[in-house]
C-alpha cells in the first residue's frame, strides 16, 4: 500500500506541474504529443475490493496488492485501444475453521475515451476477457468471462513517460459468477 501512495503523490505531483505549466501559458505547446497516435506499455500495482455474492457462513477479505500490465494503441487523439494482463492474489475466504487465498488471473481488451489530450488526460474505459479463479486447499479452479467499465487519468510527466491511476468495476459471468471486484491501479505508461 506504501507503493500506491507514493504513486499517487507522484501523480499529484505532475497534476500540479502541469497546472502550473498552463498558468505560465506553456500548457497548450505540444499538447498535440501528448495525444499522438502509437503504442505504448505499462505496468500498474493493483488493489483488488471484494464485492462477492458468498454463501452463508463464509467471508472474504480485500485482495493483496497484484500487479498488471498492459500494451495499447492510441489510435486517435481521443481514443485508445488495450490488452491487459493482470494477477491479483490474496483474497482471504474464510469458511468456517479453514482459511485459503483465492487468487484471479485476468487477460482481456479494453477501449479507452480520452476528455483531453494536455498533460493531464482524464478517461473512460470499457472491456472485457477472460478470467480464471483458483483456491488451491479447496481444490476450486473455474473460469469466466468479465465485463468492466470505470475510468482514470494519466499524468505526463514528459511526451514519452506517463504516470496513471484508474479505478474499475468488474462484472464477472459463467462458474466465477459471483466474485464481483472492485480495482484499484497505480502505474507507469511508456509510449513508442
Amino acid at each position: 500500500m506504501k507503493v500506491a501512495l507514493l504513486l499517487a503523490l507522484c501523480a499529484l505531483s505532475a497534476s500540479c506541474a502541469s497546472m502550473q505549466d498552463d498558468k505560465k501559458g506553456g500548457g497548450d505547446a505540444g499538447a498535440e504529443d501528448f495525444g499522438r497516435k502509437g503504442p505504448y506499455a505499462g505496468f500498474s500495482l493493483i488493489q483488488g475490493f471484494e464485492n462477492f455474492d458468498t454463501p452463508s457462513g463464509v467471508s472474504a477479505d480485500d485482495s493483496d496488492i497484484g500487479i498488471g500490465l498492459r500494451g495499447g494503441m492510441r489510435m486517435e487523439k481521443n481514443w485508445a485501444i488495450e490488452g491487459v494482463l493482470e494477477s491479483v492474489g490474496g483474497y482471504e475466504i474464510d469458511a468456517g475453521p479453514f482459511s485459503e487465498d483465492l487468487d484471479m488471473l485476468t487477460l482481456g481488451a479494453q477501449g479507452k475515451y480520452y476528455f483531453s489530450d494536455r498533460k493531464v488526460q482524464p478517461y473512460a474505459l470499457a472491456g472485457l476477457g477472460l478470467v480464471r479463479a483458483d483456491i488451491d486447499r479447496f481444490n476450486f479452479d473455474d473460469s469466466g468471462t468479465y465485463f468492466r467499465i470505470g475510468g482514470g487519468a494519466d499524468f505526463y510527466l514528459n511526451r514519452d513517460v506517463a504516470l496513471f491511476g484508474e479505478l474499475n468495476i468488474n462484472q464477472l459471468f459463467g462458474d466465477v459468477h459471483d466474485l464481483d471486484y472492485f480495482a484499484l491501479q497505480f502505474g507507469v505508461l511508456v509510449r513508442f
